[in-house]
């Protein structure tokens, strides 16, 4: 969570709250500047809200004169088809590896 909330203190974010003010959804624009931490609750998908922060998200970088990139893992097929939905087109290929720290 503390990586969470400096994205969230230092960076661009989005939510979608209910009428009580729980977080339903959420976006983070990470350090590097892409969105990232794209989530929504289980029993809040398919209505949505996840497209309303990307959506929101995407507005605010454009106002700010920046390119709109998303990093999506290649197995979270509806995330796909939600940015692809949204006009967003595969660029590239990221690749993550864990190495250890020895120190």
């Amino acid at each position: 969570m503390t990586l969470i909330r400096g994205f969230m203190e230092n960076n661009l974010a989005a939510g979608v709250f209910d009428i009580q003010g729980q977080p339903l959804a959420w976006c983070l624009r990470s350090p590097h500047g892409s969105l990232s931490n794209l989530h929504v609750l289980s029993s809040h998908r398919r209505m949505g809200l996840g497209s309303l922060a990307v959506r929101f998200m995407a507005h605010e970088i454009k106002l700010k004169g920046s390119e709109v990139l998303a990093t999506v893992v290649p197995e979270n097929e509806g995330s796909q088809k939600m940015f692809e939905k949204l006009g967003f087109k595969p660029i590239n290929k990221l690749y993550w590896a864990v190495i250890p720290c020895t120190l």
